[in-house]
């Protein structure tokens, strides 16, 4: 599953595509392997709650065999913008 739906994008380990849509969106899912760095930057809007929790959910089961390695980290994070999750989880994208 790539990156890209809800406005979200991916940029490898050191830039994230740009996040459209950025007064609605509320919800963060990051998929991060500490190996490989950002693998997904995926923006959910504030009534999209349970959807972004699904996913994460299923972002999971599909990095189950890494989880266990402790290699992937699958999260869904809220902010009030694209700027205060990389200011308040900078880590991430590094």
């Amino acid at each position: 599953m790539g990156a890209g739906s809800r406005g979200g994008g991916s940029g490898g380990r050191h830039g994230v595509g740009a996040v459209q849509g950025l007064q609605e969106v509320k919800h963060f899912l990051i998929v991060f392997s500490k190996t490989d760095g950002l693998i997904l930057l995926k923006a959910f809007r504030e009534d999209e709650a349970r959807e972004a929790i699904r996913q994460r959910f299923e972002y999971e089961r599909l990095n189950q065999g890494l989880q266990v390695q402790n290699d992937v980290e699958v999260v869904v994070l809220m902010a009030a913008s694209v700027a205060t999750l990389f200011r308040t989880h900078g880590r991430y994208f590094a």
